[in-house]
């Protein structure tokens, strides 16, 4: 494990006949479960069958926080959502094992001056914005939270939207879940928000992949160690697409970047030599796919301000800003907050 901030890493390891997998950060503190070697299976398709007996909690020190098993349950599928880990069981049978209807959940504790439950509101992609109890830091809450919906009122007035035919073909992306196409958008943050609640992909008409559900669960783009610095707000565009430049291998000054010479999309496209994508709509952890592989992304902070988005874990986000001119870690809630009141504005591309 790297602490991205520190650069300090931590090796964890299993016994002799087991094996070992990462599941994924509940704020600070690291997730891994065991499973017996000879459970552990790798069908023909290269699906990994991976029963967890045992789930460990480790803090940012290495210290056990919790340790969780259920007799005679198996643990075969983790998810993690806002501060909620989810688990799927199944049970070992003659001829393998097979998944049951039963889940368990671990509602992560939240640091707490006070020794109190207080409310805390929290946001997803998928279920909108939401109201949690918060509990004292050394409270493991193991029982699925009651889900309270809340009244939405729609206006159910038709619209009507009139376009022009400007005799070119739109380009059409299409969300792909559960085995098959679920359905086709031409704006690419649209497809990529509806692929995210189906827990799906996005593939373009020519068949390449432009967002996936599941990603890494921190990453970082290589090479981006040095930050361009500039006057203002007005030149961080010219900025952040120095930088972008640079790792593509390309040398080039704030001042020689001409940020009269198209939109953004199109200014991306000509710096970094790839085919640029305009994100903008997405929030920001669905954006954070492009930097799992390997791509920085162009956001707008705040005002016309720009930066430049090129790492992240579960609880932190680092972003390249030109006008202060330093490599700055921000709180990922703090920031998706920011960047969300900015207009939600990201720009980005898969490296060719």
């Amino acid at each position: 494990m790297i602490d991205l901030e520190s650069n300090k890493t931590r090796s964890f390891s299993c016994e002799a006949g087991e094996r070992i997998r990462s599941i994924g950060f509940l704020d600070d503190d690291f997730i891994y479960g065991l499973a017996e070697e000879m459970d552990v299976r790798r069908a023909a398709s290269g699906a990994v069958t991976f029963p967890v007996k045992e789930i460990y909690i480790m803090d940012i020190n290495g210290n056990l926080v919790k340790n969780y098993e259920k007799k005679g349950r198996y643990i075969m599928e983790t998810s993690i959502s806002g501060s909620v880990l989810e688990m799927d069981f199944g049970r070992k049978t003659a001829r393998g094992f097979s998944h049951t209807e039963e889940k368990d959940y671990i509602r992560y504790k939240e640091e707490e001056r006070e020794d109190a439950i207080t409310l805390a509101s929290k946001y997803s992609d998928v279920y909108g914005d939401q109201l949690y109890f918060k509990f004292p830091d050394y409270v493991y809450i193991q029982v699925e939270p009651d889900l309270v919906l809340a009244k939405i009122l729609a206006s159910e007035d038709n619209v009507s939207l009139t376009l022009k035919r400007s005799g070119e073909k739109a380009e059409q992306y299409f969300v792909y879940a559960d085995g098959r196409t679920q359905a086709s958008f031409t704006n690419l943050p649209e497809a990529i928000n509806a692929a995210a609640q189906a827990r799906g992909n996005v593939i373009d008409s020519g068949e390449n992949t432009l967002w996936e559900c599941a990603f890494a669960d921190y990453a970082m783009v290589a090479g981006m160690d040095q930050v361009a610095k500039v006057k203002g707000d007005g030149e961080s565009m010219a900025g952040c697409l120095s930088m972008i430049a640079r790792v593509n291998g390309k040398n080039i000054s704030p001042e020689t970047v001409d940020t009269q010479a198209g939109n953004v999309q199109e200014l991306l496209e000509k710096y970094s030599g790839q085919t640029a994508r305009n994100l903008t709509g997405c929030p920001l952890d669905n954006v954070l796919y492009y930097i799992s592989k390997g791509s920085p992304v162009l956001a707008r902070y705040s005002g016309g301000r720009y930066v430049v988005v090129m790492s992240y874990n579960s609880t932190k986000i680092r972003y390249l800003d030109p006008v202060t001119g330093k490599s700055t870690v921000e709180d990922r809630t703090a920031i998706t907050e920011t960047l969300k009141k900015a207009g939600n504005n990201f720009y980005s591309y898969l490296a060719e």
